[in-house]
C-alpha cells in the first residue's frame, strides 16, 4: 500500500475518533469525491463488516489502540493492503462516515443537491450571462438569479428575484423553468423576459418568441403567446393580458428605456433602478401623469431635464448629488 492511502486511512481513524481537525475533515471529503474507488473502497469495508463482524459498543473501542494495531501488522507484512487489516480492527468507526459519504455521493451523482452559482447585477448595473445549457441571460439592475453548475438531465431550474431576458437553448428532454417568489415560467425553447422583485406587489412575463406557460400562486397554469404581456398583482391574486407595446418590457437589454403613457411614479421608479438613483417625489399627485418618450444612452440628468421641459415638475439634486426632489411646479 502506498503512502498516500497509509494516509487517508489515518485520516479516517482520526475523523471518526473525533480527533481530526477542520481541515482535515475538509480534505476527507474532498478524497472521498475524487474517485469512484474511494467509494468502492468503503463499500467492500460496509460488506465485509455485515458479513463478518461481530456487533459490539463503540464507546468500548480504544481507537488509538486499533490503529497501533493495523500499524503493526502493516510493518510485519507490508505486501498486504493496509485496508484489509484496517477492516477488522476499526470497521465499526468506519460505517458513520460510509453511511453519510455514500448518501452524498449518490445524491451528488442524480443531482439532488448540487452546488448553485448566484450571480447579482447591482443597481445601476445590467449584466449578461451563459448558463451550462447555453441558454443567454441579460440580467437587469437589483437582480438576483441562481442556478446549478450541471443542470438535471430532466429538468433546468433557475431562481430570479428580479428582472432578466432569457433566450432559451431547445431541448424538448429538458423543460426550462424560471422560479419566482409569486410565479413559476416553464419553457422549452423560446425567448421571454420576467419582471419579479420580490419587493414589488407587481409581476410580469412578456412573450417573445416560442410558448410558455405561466404557473400562478393558485395552481392556475397560463399559456402565452408571442407578444403577450402578462401582468400579475398579488395583492389582488388576479392577471391581465396585454399584446401592445410588449418591447417597452425588455428594451432595457439594449439598453434602451421605452416609455408609452407610463405613469410618473413607474417612470421614476425605472429610473431610480436604471441609474441606480433616489428619486424623491415629493407631491404624490404627479404619480398618475402620463409620460411618453425614449432613450437611449442620455445620462439621469440628461432625462430629467426632458421631463422638467415636458412635463409640470421641477427638481432639485440634494446630499451631494445622492437624492433628487421632485415638486409640482404648482407647488
Amino acid at each position: 500500500m502506498n503512502t498516500e492511502d497509509n494516509h487517508y486511512e489515518i485520516l479516517i481513524t482520526k475523523y471518526l475518533s473525533g480527533e481530526a481537525s477542520a481541515a482535515e475533515n475538509e480534505t476527507l471529503a474532498h478524497w472521498l469525491k475524487a474517485h469512484p474507488d474511494h467509494l468502492q473502497r468503503f463499500n467492500q469495508l460496509k460488506n465485509l463488516w455485515d458479513t463478518g463482524t461481530p456487533a459490539f459498543q463503540p464507546d468500548a473501542i480504544d481507537e488509538d489502540a486499533a490503529l497501533a494495531q493495523v500499524m503493526k501488522q502493516v510493518s510485519e507484512k507490508a505486501s498486504v493492503r493496509f485496508w484489509l487489516y484496517a477492516q477488522r480492527v476499526a470497521a465499526i468507526l468506519f460505517l458513520p462516515l460510509l453511511a453519510t459519504c455514500i448518501f452524498f455521493y449518490t445524491k451528488q451523482n442524480d443531482q439532488t443537491y448540487t452546488t448553485l452559482q448566484k450571480v447579482i447585477a447591482p443597481y445601476g448595473s445590467r449584466t449578461e450571462l451563459t448558463l451550462p445549457d447555453s441558454t443567454h441571460v441579460y440580467l437587469n439592475a437589483g437582480s438576483t438569479l441562481s442556478y446549478p453548475v450541471t443542470f438535471k438531465q430532466s429538468a433546468r431550474e433557475v431562481t430570479l428575484n428580479g428582472e432578466a431576458y432569457f433566450e432559451v437553448k431547445a431541448s424538448a428532454q429538458q423543460p426550462f423553468t424560471v422560479k419566482t417568489k409569486q410565479l413559476q415560467v416553464k419553457a422549452l425553447g423560446t425567448a421571454f423576459h420576467v419582471n419579479a422583485y420580490e419587493h414589488d406587489s407587481i409581476m410580469a412575463v412578456t412573450l417573445v418568441s416560442g410558448k410558455v406557460h405561466v404557473l400562478l400562486p393558485h395552481a392556475e397554469q397560463v399559456p402565452l403567446t408571442v407578444g403577450t404581456h402578462l401582468q400579475y398583482s398579488a395583492s389582488k391574486n388576479s392577471y391581465t393580458l396585454d399584446r401592445e407595446n410588449s418591447y417597452k418590457w425588455y428594451a432595457w437589454k439594449d439598453n434602451k428605456l421605452l416609455f408609452r403613457d407610463d405613469s410618473l411614479a413607474y417612470v421614476f421608479k425605472t429610473l431610480n433602478q436604471f441609474y441606480h438613483a433616489r428619486i424623491v417625489v415629493k407631491d404624490s399627485s404627479l404619480n398618475s401623469y402620463r409620460y411618453r418618450a425614449s432613450f437611449e444612452g442620455e445620462t439621469l440628468d440628461e432625462i430629467l431635464h426632458a421631463l422638467q421641459l415636458s412635463m409640470p415638475i421641477r427638481y432639485q439634486i440634494k446630499q451631494n448629488r445622492k437624492v433628487i426632489e421632485v415638486y409640482h411646479t404648482t407647488h
